[in-house]
Order: structure tokens, then sequence, then C-alpha cells
């Protein structure tokens, strides 16, 4: 169908079927860029790449990467099902089989690693790097990231904002929340957790008293306390 566009490549069965006036297009594989009509700048490679996208400057490089895409713009997707439902999302990055492979509206989130942000759907800011990192994260849960092999949030049905997990393993239970180090050998909770109002170490969940500072076990402190 193509009648002005310029510096297109097709290669492949349906490959830029519909193209009418999109320019600078390169298309490898069954169906990759199949409905695009007037979008520009845009790379698919593997089957069923990109095949809904009708905007520009979106790169899918794995099978059915971006697959979904219809108006969404500045995305990176690379490995098989990486941002494979997006619709209208701007500007997502998932490196990584299936990373973000869930997200349809969700806008300016960074998933590197197998996996990573797989369910979240649409919500914003999230990045998260690691095999699994975020995977359970859905929702409007925004603002959060993840750092480690599968740190990850409590529950896949709660809303999340603003929280921070580094480390193996590293779980966050609410919003405003940083949680550093993960599951210790033989234990059951992260070693070091910050709610936002105080400091639990060593397990501490729910400080006594509403003390700030909540440490479970011997303290040894060198120097002045004040």
């Amino acid at each position: 169908a193509n009648t002005t566009g310029v510096s297109n490549t097709a290669i492949g069965s349906y490959s830029l079927q519909l193209n009418t006036t999109g320019s600078s297009n390169t298309a490898i594989g069954n169906c990759a860029l199949q409905s695009d009509v007037s979008g520009n700048n845009n790379t698919a490679i593997g089957v069923g790449s990109l095949q809904a996208n009708t905007r520009d400057d979106n790169t899918a490089i794995g099978a059915y990467s971006l697959n979904a895409n219809t108006i969404g713009q500045y995305n990176v997707a690379v490995g098989a099902g990486s941002l494979q439902l997006n619709t209208t999302g701007v500007s997502n990055v998932g490196i990584g089989l299936q990373s973000l492979q869930l997200n349809t509206t969700g806008q300016f989130n960074t998933a590197i690693g197998t996996s990573a942000l797989q369910f979240n759907t649409i919500g914003q800011n999230n990045t998260a790097i690691g095999y699994n990192a975020g995977i359970d994260l859905s929702g409007n849960s925004s603002n959060n990231t993840f750092l480690g092999t599968s740190t990850d949030v409590s529950s896949n049905t709660l809303i999340y904002n603003n929280s921070t997990a580094v480390g193996y393993k590293a779980v966050i239970d609410a919003s405003n929340q940083i949680v550093l180090g993960g599951l210790p050998s033989g234990g059951s909770y992260p070693g070091i957790k910050i709610p936002g109002s105080y400091v639990g170490i060593n397990g501490v969940y729910n400080p006594a008293s509403g003390y700030a500072l909540d440490v479970s076990g011997n303290t040894n402190i060198a120097g002045n306390f004040y």
C-alpha cells in the first residue's frame, strides 16, 4: 500500500503491509509493523513485533514485542513478549524476556531483566533491574524502585507508591518505604526496613510505643548518644 513513504525496509510476510506515507521504518519478520500507515522511525524485528503500531519512534526486537502498541511512542522493547500489551504508554523501556509484558498505558517505566515489572499495567515511573524484579507490582502503583533479583512487593493486589527495595529478595509491603537487604539465611525478615516515620532493624516492622528507632537484639553504640 506504500504511496509516498521513503527509506523503509520490509522483510517478511505482511511486514509494513498497510504503510502509505510513513518513512524510515524497518520491519523484519512476519506481520512486523503490519498496521503502520504513517508512523515514522520505527524498528520492528521479530514475528508480530509492533504489529498494531501507528505512531513514531518505537523500537521492538523480539517475537511479539510491543505487539499491541497503537499510539504509544518512544518505547523500547527488547526480548520476546516485552511490552507485549502496551497500547498507549509512552517512553517505556523493557529489556528482557516478558519485561513489562502486561503494561498497557503506564508511562516512563524501565524494566531490565527477565520478567521485570511483568504485571505492571498502568503504573508510572517505576524502575526494576534484575531477574523477576518487581514482577508482582500491579495496578496504579507508581514511583517505585527495585534493584536486585526477585526484589518485589508483598502482595499483587495492593497499591504501592514511592518505595524502594534493594538487595536479593528484598520485599516492600507499604508505600513510602525503603527495604535494604533481602531474606537472611534461615531468617524471615529483611535486614533494614525504613517505612518513613521510623527505622526498624533486624526484623522490626512496627516499633513499640511509637519509637522512631526500634532494634531487635543487642545494640552496641560507640561514642556519645543523643
